[in-house]
């Protein structure tokens, strides 16, 4: 049976992360940051809940959604690691694979896909948690499906009842995941009707998290309150910086498109993205969660009241960025990202660490989404050697990335 393109991408996309993946995970393989996480916060508390431990603390920042899914493979299957890894694996596969198909069912192009989603399969912060038991590919893909709900808007009650399952999900997962309920606003029609479908269809999700506030006393289980929430302001301009690094790989693909944008709009996108580095301290400071990954730049020269030059001059172009790809996007797409880096923005913002780790899943994602709607929108041969964006930006990851793991 012949593969469509969307299966072929999908399918490509998966074996690539299987063969580097499955290896590590039946050998048991322990190395690097992602294996530190497991062993001191991850699995601690699958073997927790697989014990029948309760809800009311235990040894991980976030929303026990994950922890519970692998201690049911524990209970029903097997508590050793290399099978809690498998399943683990799964979750990744999964990530990718819908992320895979969604833009090749746009773009109509495997390998096209296959080139574009290769810097996210092969960055240290996304292939780790699919060797290793982290949850961080659970949060980002239940984000990727609300994103996709969002993006096949239907006024109909099995769209709101997804959505309203999706945001459970997602809230389960990772608390900071409320955001998404922005997105349901985002596309509802602005009437009294389907405003309030949308409330409706938030309300599980707002339950779900008040319920797990009221027993913690907090945002986090007791343990992590003093480590983990504080308002950081810092957020906004790293979200400009990581959105600024990682469109600089994509755009040789859309250069028209880029060239295309409004001087105006640009200088004042990057004028946004600038003043926001100026409002908060952006220097490098590992005790305010301001640390590794793109932080580094703020090493590059002496910082200024605490603001970093090198941060300050990214988020500045992040916000140049962020107006060119608004700009090349349809409406409903423009409208659907906007409300996604402001709402995930602002739930970061709540957050004492600012760690690039938190923020690449989404940075991709939304990339990604309007990279494949403009390219679907004005159809025609992308540029061969603007691939080279993409290609050196994977091979970059995995630099980086077999570093980490020895």
């Amino acid at each position: 049976m012949r593969l469509t393109s969307n299966s072929l991408a999908v399918w490509l996309c998966v074996g690539l992360f299987a063969c580097a993946a499955l290896p590590l995970c039946l050998s048991n393989y322990d190395q690097g940051r992602a294996f530190s996480d497991q062993i001191h916060y991850h699995y601690p508390t699958i073997v927790h809940f697989a014990d029948g431990g309760g809800i009311a603390d235990y040894p991980s920042a976030t929303t026990p959604g994950y922890h519970l899914l692998l201690a049911a493979v524990a209970r029903w299957v097997s508590a050793s690691e290399p099978v809690l890894k498998l399943a683990n694996s799964l979750i990744t596969m999964a990530f990718v694979g819908l992320l895979a198909w969604l833009i090749a069912q746009q773009i109509g192009e495997a390998l096209l896909s296959v080139v574009l989603v290769l810097p996210l399969l092969t960055s240290i912060y996304v292939f780790p948690a699919g060797v290793w038991l982290l949850p961080d590919n659970l949060a980002w893909l239940s984000v990727l499906c609300m994103l996709y709900l969002a993006l096949r808007f239907s006024d109909r009650l099995q769209w709101y009842l997804l959505a309203a399952i999706t945001l459970v999900a997602a809230v389960l997962v990772r608390q900071s995941n409320l955001w998404l309920c922005l997105l349901v606003f985002a596309v509802v029609p602005k009437r009294p009707a389907g405003i309030a479908a949308a409330a409706l269809a938030t309300v599980p999700a707002i339950v779900v998290l008040a319920y797990f506030v009221e027993v913690w006393h907090g945002l986090t289980p007791p343990t992590f309150v003093e480590k983990h929430t504080g308002l950081n302001l810092a957020a906004v301009p790293f979200f400009f910086t990581v959105l600024a690094f990682y469109s600089l790989f994509y755009f040789p693909l859309v250069v028209q498109r880029v060239r295309a944008t409004r001087v105006l709009y640009l200088w004042l996108g990057a004028l946004a993205g600038f003043s926001s580095a100026l409002v908060a301290p952006t220097d490098w400071n590992p005790e305010e969660g301001r640390t590794s990954g793109l932080w580094n730049l703020a090493r590059l020269l002496p910082a200024v009241q605490h603001r970093s030059p090198g941060i300050a001059a990214m988020a500045g172009l992040g916000g140049a960025a962020a107006v060119i790809w608004l700009s090349m996007v349809r409406p409903r797409t423009r409208t659907i990202v906007a409300a996604a880096a402001v709402g995930f923005a602002a739930a970061q913002g709540v957050s004492h660490f600012v760690y690039e780790r938190y923020y690449s899943g989404l940075v991709f994602m939304l990339i990604l989404v309007c990279l494949a709607d403009a390219l679907a929108t004005k159809p025609g041969p992308v540029p061969r050697w603007g691939l080279a964006g993409p290609g050196v930006f994977a091979l970059i990851n995995l630099g980086v990335l077999s570093a980490g793991l020895l």
